[in-house]
């Protein structure tokens, strides 16, 4: 096996849990099942990966950092994780790693943290555990607050595991990260100084609340989008206005979607927002001089 010095085990980071966490029926389940600090084992990987999730598949050096009071295989601790989606395990050039998926989609990681430079579960990888579920978003992490998040690739690309039937399944993906990932693909205003308005690189929490209504679909976030970019997109008044901010606050958002579907259903005209020569009224610069009264 080659030299694998580089890639110690650190001491700890700091990482978030949620509440959540602690009614993971699977978690609890798989403890029962093997006899194994499971539920405590996991949340304590998560300080000891660097800012992609990854980590060195060191168990005895890992059991040190983490169940250091346990009588325990620690290696069986990781390959039972594995069993179940929590984790992947996969070689690069003879050196074996650790690596959570979902992980860089929902911790918050500190800006200073350093890069990693564990080599990603990539093609070039060998996994060499198996699972009989597809890999798990843990549910320790949160998208509020304030940080940065992490920037690695396994986040944004689709990742598949074996199954007992020798088949591979699809990382599940949450609903608001599928609307994101169609919001940010429709590139729905072009001109460079509005693009970022709506190239969403962290949903907000008003748009995290809207999206939980089981009617609200991607192509209707799309459409409010589009929808403000044919109001505002060509004034530089109200360009700004085509951002998260505006149109997922609580009280306006069922009235912008409203004047989207209706502008829709007309056929998408033009829409004239600029000043024209006259002053005009924040409603009316928005768009919604008419929302909510007689049609």
């Amino acid at each position: 096996m080659a030299e694998s010095k580089p890639y110690g085990v650190g001491t700890g980071r700091i990482r978030t849990i949620k509440p959540e966490y602690f009614h993971n029926e699977t978690l609890f389940d798989l403890e029962v099942e093997t006899g194994l600090p499971i539920r405590a084992a996991y949340p304590g990987l998560w300080c000891q990966c660097d800012r992609e999730g990854r980590f060195p598949w060191r168990p005895r050096m890992l059991k040190t950092r983490i169940a250091p009071y346990d009588n325990c295989d620690f290696s069986r601790v990781l390959h039972a994780l594995a069993s179940r989606g929590f984790v992947v395990g996969y070689r690069v050039d003879g050196v074996e790693f650790g690596w959570i998926p979902g992980f860089v989609e929902h911790q918050i990681v500190n800006n200073r943290e350093r890069a990693s430079k564990i080599p990603e579960c990539g093609e070039n990888a060998e996994i060499f555990t198996t699972s009989t579920r597809a890999p798990r978003v843990p549910h320790a992490s949160t998208m509020e607050g304030n940080g940065k998040e992490g920037n690695g690739k396994e986040g944004k690309l689709p990742i598949v595991t074996p199954t007992e039937a020798g088949e591979t399944v699809p990382k599940k993906q949450s609903k608001l990260s599928l609307i994101v990932q169609a919001v940010n693909a429709a590139r729905i205003v072009k001109n460079t100084q509005t693009l970022r308005c709506v190239n969403i690189r962290k949903p907000n929490n008003m748009l995290s609340t809207f999206v939980k209504d089981p009617l609200i679909t991607a192509d209707e976030v799309i459409l409010m989008f589009e929808h403000a970019a044919a109001k505002w997109s060509g004034d530089p008044a109200t360009r700004d206005y085509i951002r998260q901010a505006t149109l997922f606050q609580p009280s306006k958002r069922e009235d912008y979607l409203s004047a989207a579907q209706d502008w829709n259903a007309e056929g998408r005209p033009a829409i004239n927002s600029g000043f024209g020569g006259q002053q005009q009224t924040t409603a009316q610069r928005l768009g919604l001089t008419n929302i909510g009264g007689p049609r």
